[in-house]
C-alpha cells in the first residue's frame, strides 16, 4: 500500500519463470482461482510479464468472483490504491472484510488498519486494536509494529511503552523500517523508557534502510549536537536525503542551515525556497519561518537557528 502506514506493496514476489506462467494460464482457463490469483501477482509485480495493474485487477476479480479470499484481498489493494481501477476505499474495505471472513490471515492487518484510520469505513479503533492483536500473535509484523505504536502512544488502547516496544521490536527484526524510527521516537520521549542513545541507534538503523523522518531525526542531532558531535554539514547530507525522498520536515531545516548563512544574499533566496515548498505541503513550522522571513523578523529566525 502506498501510504508508509500500511504494508508495503508489493512484497517481495516469488520467482517466476514462463514455464510457469504458462501453467497458470492453463490452469485459468480451467477456472482455477489460485492460478488466476498468481497471475494477477505476476502482472501487478511484472513477473515474466509486463507490468500491467489493470491485467493484474482483472485476474484478481476473476478469482476473487470464485471465492478466493487472498484474490479479495489483492484486489482490496487495487481499490485502496487506485491502481489498475478507479480508486474506492470502500469497496477495499468491503472486499477486506470479505477476505478477513473467509479466512485470509493477511486481510486481518489490512482490515485493522481500515478501522483505525477510518478508509472506507467509521473509524473504530477498538475494533483495529483487537484485530492487529490477532494478526501480532500470528506473527504479522506490520501488526506488531501498528499494535506496537498505538501502545506506546496510548492512542485507541491503554498506554503501554513496554510491551509496544517488545511489538516494535520484532517488527523491526522482520524489515519493518518505520518500527526503527518509532522505537527512537519512544526512547526519545520523556518518560520511563528515555534513552536518548538507543533512540538515535534506532535512527540509524532508519537511515540505513533509508528511512526519511529517520534521516531528520538523525541529521538535528548532528545539527544541534544532541547526543552526537554537532556537525553541520554532515547534518545537512541527512537533510538532503531526506529532502530527495519528499519529506517536508528536512526542507524545513534545510531552510534552517541557509539561513544561519544568511550573509550571502543567496542562501537567503534558498532558504525562502525550501520554506516555500514544504510550506505549501503543509508544514507549519516552514509557514510559520517563511512568514517571519517575509516580515523581516529575523530576531525570530536567529531564536531558531542560534543552537545551530
Amino acid at each position: 500500500m502506498k501510504t508508509r502506514n500500511m504494508r508495503p506493496d508489493p512484497m517481495r514476489p516469488a520467482p517466476v519463470d514462463q514455464a510457469t506462467i504458462a501453467k497458470w494460464r492453463r490452469l485459468s482457463g480451467m477456472d482455477d482461482r489460485e492460478a488466476m490469483n498468481n497471475l494477477g501477482l505476476a502482472y501487478r509485480n511484472g513477473q515474466c510479464v509486463p507490468k500491467d495493474k489493470v491485467q493484474a485487477v482483472y485476474w484478481f476479480r476473476q478469482a476473487a468472483d470464485k471465492g478466493h479470499p487472498g484474490a479479495m484481498g489483492n484486489l482490496a489493494l487495487a481499490f485502496f490504491d487506485g491502481e489498475g481501477v478507479i480508486q474506492d476505499k470502500e469497496k477495499a474495505f468491503q472486499l477486506w472484510k470479505k477476505s478477513f471472513q473467509k479466512g485470509d490471515t493477511a486481510a486481518t492487518f489490512s482490515l485493522g488498519f481500515a478501522y483505525f484510520y477510518g478508509h472506507g469505513t467509521r473509524v473504530n479503533k477498538r475494533e483495529a486494536i483487537k484485530l492487529w492483536s490477532k494478526a501480532s500473535r500470528d506473527g504479522d509484523a506490520y501488526a506488531q509494529y501498528h499494535l506496537g505504536k498505538a501502545l506506546t502512544l496510548g492512542d485507541g488502547v491503554a498506554k503501554d511503552d513496554e510491551r509496544g516496544v517488545r511489538l516494535m521490536r520484532l517488527a523491526s527484526e522482520e524489515g519493518v523500517v518505520e518500527a526503527f524510527y518509532q522505537l527512537g521516537e519512544t526512547y526519545k520521549a520523556q518518560g520511563r523508557l528515555h534513552n536518548p542513545a538507543k533512540a538515535l541507534e534506532n535512527f540509524r538503523k532508519g537511515c540505513f534502510f533509508h528511512h526519511p523522518p529517520s534521516f531528520v531525526r538523525y541529521g538535528a542531532a548532528l545539527l544541534y549536537g544532541d547526543g552526537l558531535p554537532k556537525d553541520v554539514s554532515k547534518a545537512t547530507l541527512y537533510f538532503m536525503k531526506a529532502a530527495e525522498l519528499g519529506d517536508h520536515d528536512a526542507e524545513y531545516y534545510l531552510g534552517l542551515v541557509h539561513f544561519r548563512n544568511r550573509r550571502y544574499a543567496k542562501k537567503i533566496d534558498q532558504a525562502k525556497e525550501y520554506w516555500l515548498k514544504a510550506a505549501a505541503a503543509g508544514n507549519a513550522k516552514a509557514a510559520v519561518a517563511l512568514k517571519s522571513l517575509e516580515d523581516t523578523d529575523f530576531e525570530f529566525l536567529e531564536s531558531l537557528t542560534h543552537r545551530i
